[in-house]
């Protein structure tokens, strides 16, 4: 399994998908699509934007795992909210945890 650092590239792209206007996201998917090499049909570990890598599979998935594929990152306001309420040594349940994004952070 390939284990990749594509943060150089999301760096170029995220700007575009936090833009405040309808469709930029699917706009910096698409041209992150146009830029970003083909997954394998195994998944592959990617490194967020956060530092941490975490396997994906956006092949199968399209949601979370295409837009960190994608993007390096997903539900970034709730990530920052993370930030903003938790201190270290504070306990946070995941439930629902998929695959483990906020845990993880």
């Amino acid at each position: 399994m390939k284990n990749v650092d594509y943060t150089g590239i999301y760096s170029l792209i995220l700007p575009l998908a936090n833009l405040p206007v309808r469709g930029t996201t699917r706009l910096a998917k698409f041209i992150s699509g146009l830029i970003l090499p083909k997954p394998d049909n195994n998944g592959v570990i990617i490194k967020t934007i956060h530092g941490f890598h975490l396997w994906v599979d956006p092949v199968k998935d399209k949601g979370v795992e295409r837009s960190l594929f994608c993007l390096g990152t997903y539900e970034q306001g709730t990530l920052h909210l993370m930030d903003e309420i938790l201190s270290p040594g504070d306990l946070f349940i995941d439930i629902g945890a998929n695959i483990g994004l906020m845990s993880i952070y």
